[in-house]
């Protein structure tokens, strides 16, 4: 008897091949058989990743895989993914193990509250943890021009009803930003507390130089052009 695919979880990757499997293993450890499936959109990857992807999936049925042929952009990969989900719930995550896939059970019993969507916040020993300049100056802008309550902070681990999804895939604006077209359809957003983890291989591909530009680009793009194309 085919099962009802309770939660879909889309995870980008780029030159994961130290930790991909690892993930991988723990998102279809979260519910029984059936009822989770992954959905890898590889960006552009130069190292084993690939080949990692294409030998975990042959023995899993529920592994899904998309490829791109160059580096598209994590938010780009994101919302391809997005587009193979049949889940009930779309959850998205990092490929490098800082998100514990078994905590996407904390963000499935927050959403059943009745949330659109809610994002995972990284706590150590009971506390926040303080974000760089260039990530306070991009939810400061979801906050005054997208009208972000100012109690939810986002992140890259969330969960959101397939509706709202849908409505990211739908979306035909050339710069993706997954966040910022989900608070032009909802504002019914939480946190939830989640464990903060060390990044175990790798670096961050954001500085604040990257963060700054990202903001300077969504004010554009999200901001500036939505307000002139409402004048019209």
């Amino acid at each position: 008897m085919n099962m009802t695919v309770e939660i879909s979880v889309v995870i980008p990757t780029y030159n994961a091949e130290r930790s991909i499997e690892e993930v991988v293993e723990g998102c279809f450890s979260i519910l029984e058989e059936g009822k989770v499936e992954v959905i890898l959109v590889d960006d552009g990857s130069t190292d084993a990743t690939v080949s990692i992807i294409e030998k975990v999936a042959m023995a899993l049925p529920n592994l899904h895989y998309l490829i791109h042929d160059k580096n598209l952009g994590q938010q780009r990969s994101i919302k391809d993914g997005m587009a193979l989900a049949k889940g009930t719930c779309v959850v998205t995550m990092d490929d490098d193990l800082q998100q514990d896939p078994e905590e996407i059970l904390l963000l499935w019993d927050k959403i059943q509250e009745g949330y659109d969507v809610v994002y995972g916040l990284p706590t150590r020993d009971g506390y926040p943890v303080h974000r760089a300049f260039g990530s306070k100056l991009v939810d400061l802008f979801f906050t005054w021009v997208l009208k972000k309550s100012k109690d939810v902070k986002v992140g890259s681990f969330r969960i959101m009803k397939k509706w709202i999804s849908d409505m990211v895939v739908q979306d035909d604006r050339e710069f993706v930003y997954i966040t910022a077209i989900l608070l032009d359809h909802t504002k019914n957003m939480a946190n939830v507390a989640i464990t903060y983890r060390e990044r175990p291989y790798g670096t961050s591909n954001y500085d604040a130089g990257k963060l700054i530009r990202l903001f300077l680009r969504l004010f554009v793009q999200y901001g500036w052009k939505k307000k002139k194309g409402n004048r019209i």
